[in-house]
């Protein structure tokens, strides 16, 4: 699985631009990113999703926040009572 991952994230995406010209995404000419919209986002980014639901769960955010963590393919909402998100950005602390 490993092996296809990287060959799909070396493959250049080839755009047309509107006066016809072909040209490869910036993510590929630097060898890094996945473009938007592929068919690999989704399951990179539930692969990163899943360590943010454990440690959701573990340090406690879900019982405290009273909230709840909904995933749709590469994107994720935070359901939560009016009043009970914090009043800053949430950061972990890493405790």
């Amino acid at each position: 699985m490993l092996s296809v991952i990287k060959q799909w994230l070396r493959a250049p995406v080839v755009e047309q631009s509107e006066d016809g010209e072909r040209r490869t995404t910036e993510a590929a000419d630097k060898s890094r990113g996945v473009p938007q919209g592929g068919p690999l986002s989704p399951l990179l980014a539930n692969l990163y999703f899943r360590r943010f639901l454990l440690a959701w769960k573990r340090f406690g955010y879900e019982d405290r926040l009273q909230a709840r963590v909904v995933n749709y393919a590469d994107d994720l909402v935070i359901c939560c009572r009016p009043g009970k998100g914090p009043e800053r950005p949430w950061r972990h602390s890493g405790r």
